[in-house]
């Protein structure tokens, strides 16, 4: 390369990797290092080197030969375990060099000996520490040294080189403090802890602390405790109570407060550290940090883009950018110096452009593990996926992310160890009132010796809540307002029942022809469709404006989505009305049942939530009685139109009521409105219980604060870009949210796929088809059914419970919908299901055919009224306060997706399948609801909204 001259700054392994290919092609290369000599400090712990980057790097310097000498292949070993040593991942040592598997552990000593001795003696110059950078001149603490062409900063976290090229581009404290422990020889040292380990690395995480052990090639084990802290200094003296330096005074803190309640093999690695003992704190440079390019200067490794090592990728990504950079500076060995430094240009862009997704997801596995609550467990499948998005090609990236979550899914599928879950949430609640200062203890202990009779129900073992009388029944407070808000059901039932009998009573009114198969299905579906759509964002508005003004949205949306119908004259205006009412019913379903579950008392609040179920099935036989007698004693060409315009008086009637009605308690403690909560649930409580009202409170409270904790810590340090999805983070990364929504959904889509509102929607349609007289009268049979199965649930859900409702009811309908597919297949049915018979069959097997169908079609409604129909309602109370909104939402919009998709095809399916099929279809799905009910869905009858999320906590809760 001619005359040119390059100098490196700092002798690590990305420094001593450049220096080495420069040499090997005759560059002139100089390496200034400010420690005196190689053996200076402790190298820190070991490696493990990557394919594509690190052990592409050595074999590009000829030195991979070398390496394989010190190289670990069986310290692969991996294990992730929590504070108790149970097991969430294991990878075993390969054992040997394998091409294929190439991730070797090596000493990070043993490396920067074997790159450093790689080169011509006298080409490193140690105890050369950097003061500044003049031009091209280098000054030293000793000397000055001139004449280079390119200066290479590979000094580190703390870069002179670095500074001189962005002052402004700093270090910024990760947030994470560290203990460095060591044990010696611990084959002898520490034998069971030395077995455990395997010659590889185990992992332990707790919330918000980890430490790592790893075997290093002499034999000792390397210890890193790190936890989360707000302060860089936390080590210096007037910060910490102890001295962090000192070993024993260090192991005696340890061991007596963040891992006094671990598990007696782990805390081994405290227990008889016997090495250095050095405290740290973490530092990372911004992710996508980038710099002005500086003529002569450039930045490799740490200087470059310092992360954490919670990806393992800081040395790896290192060494390849000393490969890289070589190779440009090789190539450009006959160009002027102008070219070079396009070339090195053009190296820092990509260098930026290819390491800003590593930076990204080194902090992002930072976040999951050390700022996730439940971690390890509730993070395994997140970031597992990370890794493999980073290392798949992108078209293969689904495959990989699908197939990690479906093995974490599987290895959790398990019925977890029962537990008594009333008991535990009250002892974990004594425990808070223990742990809390003194000014928040008045609020929790009740009134003084009277507390344990007042604040626990000594037979449920579970807090007594607001609103449950001496009589046993709730309020009348309560009764009211979940009837003000249950006339959102009365309007979602109106619309669900009125369209089935408007499909058989429009005729050619609209568009001037008749309805096909398509029509019908498309004015059907489209009001789920909508209901999808704005149930998400139902959940957005009900956390930032309230429950019930999410409520009054919805009403505007019925009165005008019902006039619009009532105006209509094409199909598409129709379809238009109808999507405005889908977005009313989209608010409402979510809405209500949640506004209901907050302000319902724990004993009650089952039977309250069926209660507005009760609405929405009475709405269906206001329907059906409406359009009876519409369609018998009305006109037909305006008949319809009366049918829907009337489902505006509904929400103007609970339009007018909103004024009256007070929001829920738990949303106004969550927006700091304490004191209007505690009148709301005096209110709720009528006379009996006012003086629990202090302790309901708290217990909100103190959710609240758990969930605004938790969400600090999911926050700390996050960009403010992504904030936003803080709530979709905490829903599908916390355990205990991700089985509350799978089971929400789960429930929720079932609801829908069993086929029940397909045949709301076109009962009328059906007993047209099947040769009844009077199909409006016929489906009101079945309207009052499901009324009468709802009103029977009331009674049942608390008794009983929810989880056994259901599997007692759903195998009647399963019998329901088995029987009606027998029915059909002795019906003929030529015409199809859009066009009815022009004389319907007399025959006697046609009419027994016909009366088996009804009768088995009402035996299904009444099982789905009695589980069904209702207890997917409930699905708020699986939810904490944080996510309750969300997830609720998310569980809503799933109900109106698979109602969408069942409007969409019932028809179709009808004609594709035929009936008969099509009902076992139905059956099949229910039966694989019923597994899935049996295995995952707790039992949460009698609990407070608290208890009830409290299940989930470490499993599915099924006892």
């Amino acid at each position: 390369m001619g005359n040119r001259k390059i100098a490196i700054i700092g002798a690590g392994p990305a420094g001593c990797l450049l220096a080495r290919l420069l040499h090997l092609a005759g560059t002139e290369v100089t390496v200034f290092e400010g420690e005196a000599h190689p053996n200076f400090r402790s190298q820190g712990g070991t490696l493990d080197l990557h394919t594509a980057t690190g052990l592409a790097a050595l074999k590009e310097a000829l030195v991979f030969d070398e390496f394989l000498k010190h190289a670990r292949y069986d310290g692969q070993y991996m294990a992730i375990v929590d504070k108790n040593l149970e097991y969430h991942l294991v990878k075993t040592a390969v054992g040997k060099y394998n091409k294929i598997e190439e991730r070797p552990e090596i000493d990070r000593s043993s490396l920067r000996e074997i790159l450093s001795k790689s080169l011509p003696e006298g080409t490193i110059k140690w105890g050369h520490h950097l003061k500044k950078i003049e031009g091209r001149s280098l000054v030293f603490n000793h000397t000055t040294v001139d004449g280079f062409d390119l200066i290479v900063g590979a000094d580190g976290a703390w870069s002179k080189v670095r500074k001189e090229i962005d002052p402004s581009l700093v270090p910024e404290f990760a947030g994470i403090g560290m203990h460095e422990l060591e044990i010696t020889d611990a084959e002898n040292n520490a034998p069971d802890l030395y077995k455990l380990v395997n010659r590889g690395s185990i992992f332990a995480s707790t919330d918000g602390n980890r430490t790592s052990i790893q075997q290093m090639g002499d034999g000792s084990l390397n210890i890193y405790c790190s936890f989360v802290t707000d302060n860089p200094d936390w080590y210096k003296p007037e910060n910490c109570d102890y001295n962090p330096h000192d070993l024993k005074e260090t192991t005696q803190t340890l061991l007596e407060t963040k891992y006094k309640d671990w598990d007696p093999r782990l805390k081994q690695a405290i227990e008889l550290s016997n090495g250095r003992c050095n405290p740290r704190s973490l530092h990372m440079l911004p992710v996508g940090s980038k710099w002005e390019h500086k003529q002569g200067l450039t930045l490799i490794g740490d200087a470059a883009h310092l992360m954490t090592p919670y990806a393992g990728e800081g040395v790896n990504q290192a060494l390849d950018d000393a490969m890289r950079l070589a190779k440009i500076i090789n190539e450009a060995a006959d160009e002027d110096d102008q070219e070079l430094d396009k070339a090195i240009k053009s190296f820092e862009e990509y260098m930026f452009e290819r390491v800003g997704p590593v930076q990204q997801l080194t902090w992002d596995l930072l976040r999951d593990w050390m700022y996730t609550p439940g971690a390890p467990k509730t993070v395994m499948a997140k970031s597992m996926s990370r890794h493999v998005r980073h290392r798949l090609p992108w078209v293969l990236q689904p495959f990989g992310v699908a197939a990690v979550h479906g093995y974490f899914f599987l290895k959790n599928m398990h019925l977890p160890r029962g537990i008594a879950l009333r008991q535990s949430a009250r002892t974990l609640r004594l425990l808070y009132r223990d742990t809390m200062d003194s000014s928040q203890a008045p609020l929790i202990t009740g009134h003084g010796d009277e507390e344990e009779e007042l604040e626990y129900d000594s037979a449920q073992g579970s807090p007594i809540e607001a609103g449950k009388t001496e009589s046993g029944m709730p309020s009348v407070f309560v009764l009211a307002l979940t009837f003000a808000a249950g006339i959102s059901g009365l309007l979602f039932g109106y619309d669900t029942g009125v369209v089935s009998a408007t499909l058989v009573s429009i005729g050619t009114s609209l568009s001037n022809r008749e309805l096909t198969s398509m029509d019908k299905s498309i004015i059907t579906s489209s009001t789920s469709l909508f209901a999808l759509i704005i149930s998400p964002f139902s959940s957005v508005l009900a956390d930032r404006l309230g429950r019930k003004h999410v409520i009054l949205y919805a009403d505007i949306l019925f009165i005008a989505g019902a006039l619009l119908q009532a105006w209509s004259s094409t199909v598409p205006i129709m379809v238009a009305g109808r999507c405005i009412i889908g977005a009313g019913v989209g608010a409402a379903s979510f809405v209500v049942p949640l506004y209901i579950a907050e302000v319902a008392p724990a004993a009650h609040r089952g039977r309250l939530v069926t209660l507005n179920i009760m609405f929405i099935t009475l709405g269906q036989v206001i329907a059906y009685i409406v359009g009876w007698a519409f369609s018998t004693y009305g006109s037909q060409a305006t008949g319809w139109r009366w049918m829907v315009g009337l489902g505006a008086l509904p929400a103007i009637l609970q339009g007018g009521m909103i004024a009256f009605m007070p929001e829920t308690p738990r949303w106004l403690v969550k927006v700091g409105r304490s004191s209007t909560a505690k009148e709301v649930i005096r209110r709720v409580n009528g006379d009996a219980l006012q003086h629990n009202a202090d302790a309901v409170i708290k217990e909100i409270e103190l959710e609240v604060r758990e969930e605004q904790e938790a969400q600090r810590l999911r926050d700390h340090r996050a960009s403010s870009r992504w904030k936003w999805l803080g709530g979709w983070e905490t829903l599908v990364s916390e355990g205990r949210n991700r089985r509350a929504l799978a089971i929400a959904c789960l429930l929720q889509g079932l609801q829908q796929l069993c086929g029940f509102n397909s045949l709301m929607y076109f009962s009328a349609t059906i007993f047209t088809v099947i040769g009844f007289q009077s199909p409006t009268l016929t489906s009101m049979v079945v309207a009052v059914t499901n009324f009468l199965g709802t009103v029977a649930a009331l009674g049942l859900v608390d008794r009983i419970g929810r989880r056994r409702v259901l599997l007692y009811s759903i195998p009647f309908m399963m019998v329901g919908l088995l029987l009606s597919a027998y029915g059909f297949s002795f019906l003929s049915l030529a015409a199809g299901v859009n066009t009815a018979p022009e004389e319907p069959p007399a025959t006697a097997g046609h009419e027994m055919a016909a009366l088996t169908i009804l009768v088995s079609i009402m035996v299904y409604v009444a099982a789905y009224a009695l589980g069904l129909g209702n207890v997917p309602w409930m699905q708020s109370e699986l939810f904490p306060l944080a996510v309750r909104s969300l997830g609720s939402g998310v569980a809503t919009a799933t109900s109106w997706a698979a109602n969408f998709v069942v409007g969409l095809t019932f028809l179709p399916l009808m004609d594709l399948l035929s009936p008969s099929w099509t009902f076992v279809l139905y059956a099949i799905i229910c039966g694989g609801g019923y597994f899935l009910v049996w295995r995952i869905y707790p039992e949460t009858a009698g609990l407070s909204l608290e208890e009830a999320t409290a299940l989930l906590d470490d499993g599915w809760g099924v006892r």
